[in-house]
Parts: structure tokens; C-alpha cells; sequence
């Protein structure tokens, strides 16, 4: 690992961060370190493919490299990059935006550590808490509850599955339980999640990937837990170097895409602590977050955690469904709430220092949509209008608009957000 910079001013000066992917948290990441740095030297933004709402920015590096989503691309570009900036008495910090980005990082470590930053847990223990079934056995263990959950070994060398459900009903919920393999796995109709209705439907997604995809890891079949997109809880944590929790907001998903490809990304987060629909659930959310945070910092986890969360009426617990050892896409609520969502990072792996507790999150409205979707598809009125007030009174922010870049990257953004109207009907009506 590079030496610790010294100050705030040889942080402006000298480090360049190095953003994997191009998705709407590559461009928070290029827009928090231009409002908390104002780095003398612009991001390096490295994807295979023109995304315009990160390459329209006038904010970063664009950088089109083929072959970049392969690890041994991916490294030999990162080695380049990181010698290149050493030569001009710069220093690189890599942050990928998805699983497989992580998983790389984390893999190749030591050897990119030899003149980057990387901000990634030691591949063991990324790869235990990636692996969503060793998740779960781990909230098992102190005391925290998921979804109950069949595992359906994929990889063709097991035994084949019998088709007992353990009890588990239909519909249900089948999974991977690795993100990074799942990324390889090519099939027709294949999903983040997917939803199956009946016992042939989720022998039929079994079978195509034990005998026709690269996926060998296993599948797994859960509980369908009752509940609107507004059941769903989004917390996320960072972890310094000394084990201490210096950051936890947890959010509400108002709304997630229901596009095949992006469903779960939630759209639109407040405050859980905030919500006027989660108000007498406080307590048990407080311990929800001190707990799950606690969890992982046990075994070693450091730097930010991203946990999916999903209430359940039938009983009234929190279930946690994963961890995303990375930020998750919508970090951006973590400024919102009062901390930009980039200086954990630096304080910690490029200063070195100990942050303090931050203090409790503020009130908060995360969108990528226009309210025009939060009014037609939000189900429960008082959080609906809750969230409308937030648009109104102009306190719901999007980040991809920043008055900082340029027109052609707003032009963009506006798109992007207002085709949420087109999906929105399109998948729900």
C-alpha cells in the first residue's frame, strides 16, 4: 500500500481516483470527489462501453478500454495507470462500482498494492460473506433473522436436486449466490432476481444452469416475504481501519425498478429513521443497525458495507437477505444524509486518520425518478405524500444532476431520469 498523504492539500493536489464501470455510482463517485476535493486532477473513469450519463461529464477521464471487464485486462491497466501516475508524483485509489469490481480488486490485492490504494477486504473474507448462503449462516449464528432459504447446487459435478421445497411455497424467490459468477452466466430470459410461480418454472431455471451456462455456484430459493417495494431497507456502513462503525445510514426504498435487467435497484431511498411509516419501528431498527454493522465487523470486515434488508408483517422482523461487500449503487444517500460519501474512504486508507462518530443522518430523499412516478406508483399514501412534500419544498435530490457539469451531461440526466415514466408504466402499468 502507498504511504499515507499527509493533508488535505497533497489530497487535492496529487490523488486521482480511478472509477471501474459506468453507472450512476461512478458518477456519484466523480461527483462527491469534485464537491468534498476539488482534486487538481480528474477521476480516470474505465468501462468497455459509452454510458453518456458518466462520458457527457466534463467532470472525469473517460477512458473506453476493450477487454477491461477480464481480470487480466483489468490488472494490467491498473498496474499501467498506477506506475504512470507514481512517475508524475501522483497516487492512484481504484473503486469499482459493482460485485465482480470488488471481487477483482480484492483478489489482486497485493500485487495492485504495490502502487495503488485499494480500498478492498482481503479476498478470504470478501469471499466468505459474498457467498450469500455463508451469509446467512452467519446471521444464523448471532441471532439475526433471513428468509428461509433452500440451496440448489448448480455446478454439474453435484448431486442433482430431488425437487424437495423444504416447506418453501410458491411463488418464491430464486437467486444467485455468488453476483460476480452470475455476471458470466449468459441464458434467455435470465434476471437479477427471479420470480418463480410454479415448481416447473424453477426446475426449468435449475436446469439451464447446471447444463447450459458457466454458472457452478448455487442457486438459492427462498421464502417469498410478503410486501411492496416500501418493505424494503437499504443500510449502509462504514468500517475504519481501528473496527469502528464511522458511518451507518439506513434508508427506505420508496420504489425499486421492475425491469428484468435492473429490478431491486431501488429508485427513490429516505430516511428509514425519518419515515412517517416507520415511526414506531425505531427502536428495533436502531438494533437492527448496531447488530448487523457489529456482525461483520467481528470477523474483520472493514471500509463501507451495503446490507439488503426486508421487513416482514406476518411476525414484524427485519430480515437480512445479503451484504455487498462495496458501496452499493445508491450511496449517494449517504452525502444526502450529512456525510460525503467519498471522505471515509479517504480519511481512512489515504490519510490514515480516525474519523469520529458521525453524527445521526439527516433527513434525506434519494430519486432518480420524476415525482410524477413517485405519485402513480407509490401504494401507501402517507409515505407518498410524504415523499411529494420532499419534491416539493426541493430537498429530494438526484445525483446526477449537478450544476457544476456541463450542459450536454445535464441534457442526459434529464433523459435518463424522465424515460423512468416510459419503464415505470411498461413494468407495472
Amino acid at each position: 500500500m502507498p504511504a499515507h498523504m499527509t493533508s488535505q492539500e497533497q489530497v487535492r493536489k496529487q490523488l486521482v481516483p480511478i472509477v471501474l464501470g459506468a453507472d450512476i455510482l461512478v458518477y456519484s463517485y466523480v461527483r462527491s470527489f469534485s464537491e468534498t476535493y476539488a482534486l487538481e486532477n480528474k477521476p480516470i473513469v474505465l468501462t468497455t462501453q459509452d454510458v453518456k450519463i458518466v462520458s457527457s461529464s466534463k467532470l472525469c477521464d473517460y477512458r473506453m478500454v476493450e477487454g477491461v471487464d477480464k481480470d487480466d485486462v483489468l490488472v494490467e491497466q491498473l498496474l499501467a495507470i498506477g506506475h504512470e501516475l507514481e512517475d508524475r508524483g501522483l497516487c492512484g485509489i481504484v473503486l469499482g462500482s459493482g460485485d465482480w469490481y470488488a471481487r477483482t480488486l480484492s483478489q489482486f490485492k497485493d500485487k495492485l498494492e504495490e502502487c495503488l490504494y485499494i480500498p478492498y477486504n482481503d479476498f478470504d473474507l470478501l469471499d466468505m460473506l459474498t457467498q450469500k448462503d455463508a451469509f446467512h449462516r452467519l446471521c444464523e449464528k448471532n441471532g439475526l433473522k433471513n428468509p428461509k432459504t433452500l440451496e440448489l447446487d448448480c455446478s454439474q459435478d453435484s448431486p442433482i436436486w430431488d425437487g424437495d421445497m423444504e416447506g418453501i411455497d410458491f411463488p418464491c424467490i430464486a437467486k444467485p449466490s455468488n453476483s460476480a459468477a452470475w455476471h458470466f452466466a449468459e441464458f434467455e430470459g435470465k434476471r437479477k432476481i427471479h420470480e418463480p410461480a410454479s415448481h416447473e418454472e424453477l426446475m426449468q431455471l435449475y436446469t439451464t444452469l447446471r447444463e447450459h451456462t458457466s454458472y457452478d455456484r448455487k442457486l438459492l430459493v427462498q421464502d417469498m416475504i410478503p410486501g411492496g417495494d416500501d418493505s424494503i431497507l437499504s443500510l449502509t456502513a462504514y468500517i475504519d481501519a481501528r473496527g469502528v462503525a464511522t458511518t451507518c445510514v439506513l434508508g427506505q426504498v420508496v420504489l425499486q425498478d421492475h425491469s428484468p435487467q435492473a429490478l431491486g435497484n431501488p429508485v427513490c431511498i429516505v430516511n428509514a429513521f425519518c419515515s412517517p411509516q416507520l415511526e414506531e419501528r425505531r427502536t428495533a431498527m436502531r438494533e437492527l443497525v448496531d447488530r448487523s454493522v457489529a456482525m461483520i465487523a467481528a470477523e474483520g470486515y472493514r471500509g463501507y458495507a451495503n446490507f439488503d434488508v426486508k421487513f416482514d408483517i406476518r411476525d414484524g422482523s427485519f430480515n437480512l437477505f445479503e451484504v455487498n461487500t462495496r458501496p452499493g449503487r445508491n450511496t449517494y444517500y449517504v452525502s444526502l444524509s450529512g456525510m460525503p460519501f467519498v471522505k471515509p474512504i479517504v480519511e481512512d486508507v489515504v490519510l490514515g486518520n480516525a474519523l469520529p462518530a458521525a453524527p445521526e443522518p439527516k433527513e434525506f430523499c434519494f430519486t432518480c425518478i420524476p415525482s410524477a412516478v413517485v405519485w402513480r406508483h407509490t401504494a401507501d399514501k402517507q409515505l407518498r405524500d410524504y415523499v411529494l412534500g420532499a419534491y416539493h419544498a426541493k430537498w429530494a435530490r438526484n445525483p446526477l444532476y449537478y450544476d457544476a457539469d456541463s450542459l450536454e451531461h445535464t441534457m442526459w440526466s434529464q433523459a435518463t431520469t424522465t424515460n423512468q415514466i416510459r419503464k415505470f408504466h411498461r413494468y407495472l402499468g
